[in-house]
């Protein structure tokens, strides 16, 4: 496996009681009499002869960001993609691991067999990745963003949009001057992951996506309005099953989409649930939003400019549920 090299400022905290990786994985294999080798990853053609004569390999790589520096790309720190695509020339057999605060591009997504986004995991990283690459935890976790294929697909992809432009046009700031970029923020409404659904991009991977050593299905999708305020307020309802042979937790995601004519881009996610199942169990699963939901939080309205306030539409709805906003079942209703 490799690591990634560390970085540090005077307003860097470190972490002076981290749990390295490979000694975690190493104290984890040896339970079941296995050796982990390390090598730090410098070298690729090194790091690549080490993975090739193991079973399998592990990758950590990292993306080196904090609040004092903006990212000028969706590229890995260092010579991050040329280490993967050498180690997973050479060993079929590999995980990446991804230290990363924001979503990255993965040119070499299609050579590797699994790819698990651990974000920056603290002092106790080490022996958390051990539990989940053994098979000891089950993963469980969503992404709270949506990972593009590349720069290009994303809504800042103009200098327009990032960093933005000085007068005279440039992202140069003019000698002498004092004046700052102005951006402009064109994607309007289409925000995050609508975004990506308005404009009809296929994502890498989409917001909320997240799997587990087992798989879900769901079906059956009910929903019921009933928005008096003496109501308990909108359900949907829905059977999920494990359909796999572990134990797993599954975070269900349920969208509204507003009628066209309100202007609304996309889905939006209104409610969520945390099951956890046995293998071969169901659930029926219910997602209620409360009347003081939908009203204070203005799930199924939109800001009217004409009356210059929120209003519920009349219309068709779409209702969606799934494990991610690439979701598994719709269906539509209309509200009067």
């Amino acid at each position: 496996m490799t690591w990634p090299p560390r970085f540090g400022s005077t307003r860097t905290l470190v972490c002076e009681d981290l749990v390295p990786i490979e000694e975690s994985l190493r104290e984890r294999a040896a339970r079941d009499g296995a050796d982990v080798t390390f090598d730090a990853g410098t070298d690729t053609a090194a790091a690549a002869a080490e993975a090739a004569a193991a079973d399998v390999a592990v990758v950590v790589v990292n993306v080196a960001m904090g609040e004092f520096a903006d990212l000028p790309d969706l590229r890995l720190t260092g010579n991050g993609d040329e280490l993967v695509s050498a180690v997973a020339a050479a060993n079929p057999r590999t995980v990446v691991v991804l230290q990363t605060g924001s979503a990255v591009e993965m040119p070499w997504i299609g050579d590797v067999p699994s790819v698990v986004q651990a974000w920056y995991g603290g002092e106790q990283q080490g022996p958390a990745l051990a539990s989940l690459l053994f098979g000891d935890t089950n993963f469980s976790g969503k992404l709270p963003m949506t990972f593009p294929e590349s720069l290009a697909d994303t809504p800042t992809r103009t200098p327009e949009q990032y960093p933005g432009v000085f007068a005279d046009g440039s992202t140069t700031r003019p000698e002498g001057s004092e004046a700052i970029r102005q951006v402009n923020y064109t994607e309007g409404l289409q925000v995050g992951y609508r975004w990506y659904q308005e404009q009809g991009i296929e994502p890498l991977f989409p917001f909320g996506h997240g799997l587990s050593y087992t798989s879900f299905a769901y079906s059956h999708l009910r929903f019921s309005p009933s928005l008096g305020k003496g109501e308990k307020g909108v359900h949907l309802t829905f059977r999920l099953t494990n359909t796999g042979e572990r134990a797993g937790t599954e975070v269900a995601q349920a969208y509204l989409e507003l009628p066209e004519a309100t202007g609304e881009p996309g889905r939006r996610l209104v409610g969520w649930e945390r099951v956890t199942l046995q293998p071969g169990q169901s659930e029926d699963v219910k997602i209620t939003l409360s009347y003081a939901d939908v009203r204070d939080l203005h799930l199924l309205q939109h800001w009217d400019e004409r009356t210059d306030r929120w209003t519920t539409a009349r219309g068709t709805y779409g209702v969606h549920v799934g494990g991610s906003s690439d979701t598994a079942l719709s269906r539509t209703v209309r509200i009067p």
